[in-house]
């Protein structure tokens, strides 16, 4: 690969939630594109703040780099984004995998959304199918559809690098829960065995790490190290082996501390709700009472 073909990458580290957004760009021609930014979201006390979206502007300015794109690689769970809020300020395009559909299909019954509410990805200015070609100045960049923690999971590869989101993770880590709805870990055992077919020295840049004290948090990895080391999803794993152990797994995991306030905001392309009629923003939390109880 020539030099042109290989991207900066800055990884920018949000502690509170354990995920990583990317800055990547072009060294050459200065464009860039912005990867799963991260707005900053007290569930306490419903407060909105964007520290961590403005710390890439800042860099966005220093370098002075002109973003062509905010990309999403799903609609996130457990973080809020920051896509609309980096969005009004660069003047960009957000853009997400075309499965977001399902997604907000399935969000507009979950959280009975506003009748208006409209479920064809709209509120993306493009929508990714599996095998969609684009550029970032002089390097190469296409779109795989990776579904299964997701139906709308997609990753990016720009140049040497592929931006998987929450699909695989560090090889300690191992890869994403398939317990949210439309999820499947037969398809992402398949999605993942697609990214195994991209060379061994192809960057995997992974959505989140959780270290444990002294180690710090850490973002890279590649195919070779994944295929050869992956706790969950080895090269020798099998989708039988490896939809057990996910089924078995997830049984066990407690919803992302965010997923509520989350998903309400995320298959909005990043914005909030209108004003309701007492003129506060609202994000609903569905309850569920026990059978026996009236309520």
């Amino acid at each position: 690969m020539s030099a042109t073909q290989v991207p900066a990458v800055e990884a920018f580290y949000h502690a509170l939630t354990g995920a990583y957004a990317y800055l990547v760009y072009d060294p050459r021609t200065r464009h860039g594109v912005v990867v799963d930014p991260v707005l900053d979201f007290d569930r306490r006390s419903g407060v909105v703040t964007a520290v961590a979206a403005e710390q890439m502007l800042a860099r966005i300015r220093e370098l002075q780099l002109q973003v062509q794109w905010i990309l999403e690689t799903h609609a996130h769970a457990d973080h809020l984004s920051a896509a609309a809020y980096m969005k009004d300020a660069l003047g960009c395009q957000v853009a997400t995998g075309a499965g977001v559909c399902d997604v907000q299909i399935t969000a507009a019954h979950v959280f009975d959304l506003e009748p208006q509410f409209p479920t064809d990805g709209s509120q993306f200015e493009r929508l990714w199918n599996d095998g969609d070609r684009f550029r970032i100045g002089e390097i190469a960049c296409s779109v795989i559809a990776t579904p299964g923690h997701t139906p709308d999971s997609v990753t990016y590869l720009i140049g040497d690098c592929a931006f998987v989101g929450d699909t695989l993770f560090l090889p300690y880590l191992g890869t994403a829960r398939c317990d949210f709805p439309g999820a499947s870990a037969a398809d992402l055992y398949d999605s993942i065995r697609k990214l195994y077919r991209l060379p061994d020295a192809t960057r995997v840049m992974t959505g989140h790490d959780y270290p444990q004290p002294p180690n710090e948090p850490a973002y890279c990895a590649d195919i070779g190290s994944e295929k050869q080391s992956n706790v969950h999803l080895s090269a020798a794993t099998t989708r039988e082996e490896f939809v057990a152990f996910r089924q078995e797994r997830d049984r066990t995991l407690a919803l992302p501390e965010l997923f509520f306030f989350a998903l309400q905001v995320n298959v909005r392309a990043g914005r909030f709700p209108a004003e309701a009629a007492n003129g506060t923003r609202q994000l609903h939390v569905p309850i569920h009472l026990p059978q026996t109880w009236s309520g």
